[in-house]
């Protein structure tokens, strides 16, 4: 396992998943909750990536006992965590506008 590179992949994936949330939120504040939506589930697929790369890190670190701290992951897992209340934050926006929107009650 070559750790930084799961590390980048994990900030990579991380990051265009949180681009596809604010994304989201733009389109839906323009009333495209149709391509808001899809941004959504473009977000949500580049956050899997993310996660499954994270899982396969610590995974391989638990088989081969060695713990030992490393900024670049720990920064990674920051960019995961952001991504995932970006994602959920999203998620709340887009609805808010659909009901400000008459597109959907509360």
């Amino acid at each position: 396992m070559d750790l930084e590179v799961s590390s980048m992949q994990m900030i990579l994936h991380s990051g265009n998943s949180r681009n596809d949330s604010y994304e989201a939120i733009k389109l839906a504040k323009q009333k495209k909750f149709d391509e808001a939506n899809e941004k959504i589930k473009s977000s949500v697929e580049e956050l899997l990536l993310a996660q499954k790369e994270h899982a396969s890190v610590l995974r391989d670190l638990a088989e081969s006992g060695v713990m030992d701290a490393n900024l670049l992951l720990v920064h990674a897992e920051d960019h995961v965590s952001v991504s995932e209340m970006s994602l959920d934050m999203a998620k709340e926006i887009i609805d808010l506008y659909m009901v400000v929107g008459g597109v959907k009650e509360f």
